[in-house]
């Protein structure tokens, strides 16, 4: 275990604005709290890697343990030795951050990960991770601020918030489809006359629509294999299968995780575990597949939860990230915003210019101007998780229909 985090060092370049950030109590709660309930972790090869210095990291464990944050369950051991008490697993570590959140931390620490260096920003700034809570859970999508507050600059300058117009903000996974909303007014004056007065078939849609400058991915299956996970969670009168011994033991069933996520779960006799992932009301960007992270680690969580042995820490707890995940199949999509209300069944199959086949068709129709998408759908083509992430970021829908 120690000779493993003396190697990660070599790959650890900790952002200095990160690590400033942090105290030294707080990294050492992080690692206590998500290396593992059972394991006892020896400070002195932690601090080598997690850059705290010996007068400090002796200075915390002593406030800890006489706080019964932690306990010493070898006394006369060296070199200094302690163990998490369960009940820390509750406690807030970084103010404002969930338990997710955390992990995150954690997890950028441990792996100096590019990929959530922004999302570890703002966390690590309570005040900023607040007003992104607020954003998150509001039923606006659209936000405005007379003036630019420190905690709004910091999520702009983490790229957690777009500017839409004049003192107007949105998330900036809602970027592209507020920003189409603004746009539709003007195209609306704009062609509304010319549109409204014409036989609208397909190559009028494809040329008035408004499209995104980004693909997104939604309807994804993913399979993992957990080796004895059936039988272990099988020790759960909750999980226990009804009829047969080859039932599956449903995890989540239509589960959301988010707005327009939700996510279904079944883990099977073979140790399989099948993860169905719908968003088509809210579809992943391809620029944004960190999303999935948040999917697994709350698969993860209820996992183990669902686990008796590991619940009485008779065995470590599953790691999200210690597996690979193919992904078997998922829909790819281009979306747009139309400036005319289309029939909300108006659907149409074609042949792009590559020979593929598409479908255009209306995902919602409002007021005055109606959500288009053309996608690709099912494809079937099996990628394993890192591959995925790469293929989709330099792939795009050529929506042009063949002649």
């Amino acid at each position: 275990m120690y000779q493993s985090l003396l190697t990660e060092q070599k790959n650890i370049n900790f952002s200095k604005q990160i690590e400033n950030k942090l105290t030294d109590k707080q990294k050492i709660l992080l690692y206590l709290k998500f290396y593992s309930k059972s394991k006892v972790i020896n400070f002195v090869k932690f601090s080598k890697v997690f850059n705290v210095k010996s007068r400090s990291y002796l200075h915390n464990i002593d406030l800890l343990n006489k706080k019964e944050k932690i306990i010493k369950p070898y006394r006369k051991k060296k070199p200094r030795s302690y163990k998490l008490l369960v009940k820390l697993q509750d406690v807030q570590i970084l103010e404002n951050a969930t338990y997710e959140e955390e992990y995150l931390v954690y997890q950028y620490l441990r792996t100096n990960n590019k990929e959530l260096e922004n999302t570890v920003n703002i966390i690590i700034n309570p005040q900023a991770l607040k007003l992104f809570h607020e954003f998150q859970h509001s039923e606006q999508t659209q936000f405005h601020f007379s003036r630019k507050t420190k905690a709004l600059n910091h999520l702009i300058n983490f790229n957690a918030v777009k500017n839409l117009d004049t003192k107007l903000y949105t998330l900036t996974e809602f970027f592209n489809r507020e920003k189409y909303k603004l746009e539709q007014s003007k195209l609306f004056k704009q062609y509304h006359h010319k549109i409204f007065s014409q036989n609208f078939n397909l190559f009028d849609i494809i040329q008035y629509t408004n499209w995104s400058d980004l693909n997104n991915i939604h309807n994804l299956m993913l399979t993992v294999n957990i080796p004895y996970s059936y039988s272990e969670i099988s020790l759960n009168p909750l999980y226990e299968p009804q009829k047969t011994n080859n039932s599956p033991l449903p995890i989540f069933e239509n589960v959301e995780f988010e707005p327009n996520t939700f996510v279904t779960a079944k883990l099977f006799k073979s140790n399989t575990l099948l993860i169905y992932i719908s968003c088509s009301k809210n579809p992943i960007l391809v620029n944004d597949t960190i999303r999935l992270n948040f999917i697994l680690l709350d698969i993860f969580t209820k996992l183990n939860e669902a686990n008796p042995l590991i619940k009485y820490e008779y065995k470590p707890a599953y790691q999200w990230h210690d597996f690979d995940y193919p992904i078997h199949r998922h829909d790819f999509a281009l979306d747009g915003y139309l400036p005319l209300k289309l029939p909300r069944d108006y659907y149409k199959e074609y042949t792009n210019q590559n020979g593929e086949d598409l479908i255009l068709y209306v995902k919602e129709s409002y007021k005055n101007y109606s959500w288009i998408r053309i996608e690709k759908r099912a494809i079937s083509k099996k990628y394993s998780l890192p591959n995925f992430r790469t293929m989709i970021q330099a792939k795009k829908l050529n929506i042009l229909p063949h002649d």
